[in-house]
This record gives C-alpha cells, sequence and structure tokens, in this order.
C-alpha cells in the first residue's frame, strides 16, 4: 500500500554542515541528512534548520553552560540546550506550525522542552541515537518521561527501539530503518590505486572497542588500518592508525569510499551499548560490497534481516577468540568474502537505502501527525 503523505510541514534540525554539503558541488552521500533530499524529490514541505540559526550551536552560551552544570541534579537531562529558546530571537526561527524533526540528541531535548512549556508551537520529534543510558536509574528515567512528554520518538535500532518502549511505556516508539546513499557507496573500482592488501576499520564513536581489535590482529595477518579521531596506540609493523574526522574534513567522503573499496573487509568492534554504533560504517561498506565483521550487540539495529554468516559475520561483545575467528575466515576464504559481499550489496540495495528511509519516514510521519 502506498504511504500517506503528511499534510504537515517538517522542519529537519541539524548540527551545522548540512546546508554546506548541499551546496557543494560534486556527488556526496546524502545518509546523514536523513531524507531530507528524498523527501524533497517527493514534493513535500520540508524545510532546514541548523543549531546556529536558534543558539544551540557549540559552545553554548554562558547561562546555558551554567544551566548544564546542574544537569547532573536532573537526570543528566541536557536541560541547558534548552536555555537558547527562552530568546524570542531563536524561538522566532522555528516554525509555529508543522513538525520539527531533531536529529540529535540534546536539540531533541530541548525542544521536547520547549514544547512542554509552551515555547515550541510545532509537533516535535527526535531520532533517537542513545536518546538515554541502558543504565539509567529511575530518577533519571521520571525526569526523561517527563521532559519528553510532547516529544515523538523514532529509533533507528529496533534493539533501542525496544529499550525505550520499556523506558516509555505510555509512548509508541516508532523504527525508522536508516539507509545509506546507495547510489554514493557503489562496488565501482576505486578512484585511486592502493596495492597494499589491508583490512579496514573506521569511526569516532566512543563505543568503539580498539582495544579488542588490537587484542584480536596478529603479527602475521596482512595489514590493519584503523580510521579514528580517538586515541589509538600500536606499535605493531602490521597496524597502521591514521586520523579520520567527518567534521574537519581530515578525510573526505571520496578517500574513505575508495578505502572500502580497497580493502579487503572491514571490521567494525564494539562495545556493548544499547546504542546504534557503527551503524553507517557498516552499511556504507556494505553498499560498496564488502564483507564486514560487526560486534552484534544491544543496540543492534536489524537482527531479523542482518543475519551471520549469510550477509555480514556476527561477533560477541568483548569476544577476542571469536573475533579472530571471524577474520582468519575472512583472510582464508577468498570465495566467502565474495558470498557476503554481494549479499552485502543487496541488502543495501532492498531494504537499507536513504529512498527506503524516506518512504518509511513518511509513513511514521503520518501517524503522529
Amino acid at each position: 500500500m502506498k504511504p500517506t503523505q503528511p499534510e504537515q510541514s517538517i522542519s529537519f534540525l541539524y548540527r551545522a554542515g548540512r546546508r554546506e554539503r548541499l551546496a557543494a558541488p560534486g556527488a556526496a552521500p546524502t545518509e546523514f541528512l536523513y531524507g531530507y533530499p528524498q523527501l524533497l524529490a517527493k514534493g513535500l514541505d520540508v524545510n532546514i534548520i541548523e543549531d546556529a540559526e536558534i543558539g544551540m550551536a557549540p559552545p553554548l552560551g554562558r547561562l546555558a553552560a551554567l544551566v548544564n552544570k546542574t544537569a547532573r541534579l536532573f537526570g543528566r537531562f541536557p536541560i541547558g540546550m534548552a536555555v537558547p529558546l527562552f530568546q524570542a530571537r531563536n524561538r522566532a526561527r522555528l516554525p509555529r506550525h508543522g513538525l520539527i524533526m531533531a536529529t540529535t540528541n540534546g536539540m531533541g531535548a530541548a525542544i521536547g522542552i520547549g514544547r512542554l512549556f509552551g515555547f515550541v508551537r510545532a509537533r516535535c520529534a527526535l531520532l533517537a541515537m542513545g536518546y538515554i543510558s541502558d543504565g539509567a536509574g529511575w530518577w533519571t528515567r521520571f525526569i526523561y518521561r517527563f521532559a519528553s512528554r510532547h516529544l515523538e520518538l523514532i529509533a533507528i535500532s529496533k534493539g533501542e527501539q525496544r529499550f525505550l518502549s520499556g523506558v516509555f511505556p505510555d509512548k509508541t516508539i516508532h523504527y525508522l530503518p536508516f539507509g545509506v546513499d546507495a547510489d554514493y557507496w557503489t562496488p565501482e573500482p576505486a578512484t585511486s590505486s592502493d596495492d597494499t592488501p589491508f583490512a579496514l576499520a573506521i569511526g569516532n564513536d566512543p563505543n568503539r572497542d580498539w582495544g579488542i581489535l588490537l587484542d584480536a590482529w596478529r603479527p602475521d595477518w596482512p595489514e590493519l588500518r584503523i580510521i579514528t579521531s580517538l586515541p589509538v596506540r600500536s606499535e605493531r609493523p602490521n597496524v597502521m592508525v591514521l586520523r579520520g574526522d567527518w567534521r574537519s574534513i581530515v578525510l573526505t567522503d571520496d578517500a574513505i569510499r575508495d578505502l572500502y573499496r580497497q580493502s579487503q573487509f572491514v571490521i567494525v568492534p564494539l562495545r556493548d551499548t544499547i546504542q546504534p554504533s557503527g551503524q553507517s560504517v557498516c552499511l556504507q561498506a556494505m553498499a560498496c560490497g564488502k564483507p564486514v565483521i560487526m560486534t552484534r550487540n544491544r543496540g543492534f539495529w536489524d537482527p531479523e534481516l542482518l543475519l551471520d554468516d549469510q550477509n555480514l559475520l556476527l561477533v560477541d561483545p568483548g569476544d577476542v577468540g571469536a573475533l579472530a575467528g571471524a577474520i582468519e575466515r575472512l583472510i582464508d576464504d577468498k570465495e566467502l568474502c565474495k558470498r557476503l559481499g554481494r549479499a552485502a550489496r543487496s541488502m543495501i540495495e532492498t531494504e537499507f537505502n536513504t529512498d527506503k528511509m524516506a518512504t518509511e519516514l513518511v509513513e511514521i510521519l503520518s501517524q503522529i501527525e
């Protein structure tokens, strides 16, 4: 059945840099716009608001920073983020009707408070990615339930959807399958040449478990390249650590795509968390037709579609032996690499792409008007 299009306008609330990426010449992946270009192409009334336009760009002002210091008394809810909404000039930049779609937890919390106290008139939703810690106690959960009463929650992980349904029993927690840009991340040949065989691990999420990966990597294996802005040190001759950071564009999207394409396989080692960590890297690599080894933690986003030994390899958190075994399988079995790579690309084309994400988002928004 064709999804019903929402009648309301949709204003995406982003961190800075999205307008610049849209205006930049040349192709660029669109997944971190969370469906905006695709909805625009469908003829929907969609808009962009960036954090600086409403006073929420870091660093926060003195009053907001001071209020944030009291957050530990309120379950560490980021109440300081809402302080800019007390200023009329910031509120004036928010729509009075339609829906505001926040794409970071802090901004979602802020507009939720604004809606609660009447500073924000439009309906509010958040794409939740680790919105509340799974170790949160009763006081923290109480604060979040109170402050989020007028905030719709949309999870991009089935694991977090189940968790949030327990924290917010009176809310419907929607699930949106996150998808990557399958027209940008493709298995085409790399634009640069590199004949050195290597495995790739990339990411700046603090839930990356670089320690377990280094413990698993053996000295007789091919080169391992770790791309991260996090502090990782290794003196091993077959381990290379390179700095990579999206915000400061240390590596361009094209360079990252080349690394995916040139690698033998991609590893996403994670700690056990409810947050859907590693999601974008895993799906980007799969879109490039690469076999992926990933930790199956509590935040794993779709255990029904992403299956061990069918379209990727899954290992349990903290299991060095299992991780080493999965790596050795891919090093030794080229046919397994090819089979997983083909299945990975097929899964992206059918399930985890930006077009499907936008279609599913339209359906969700039509339900929460």
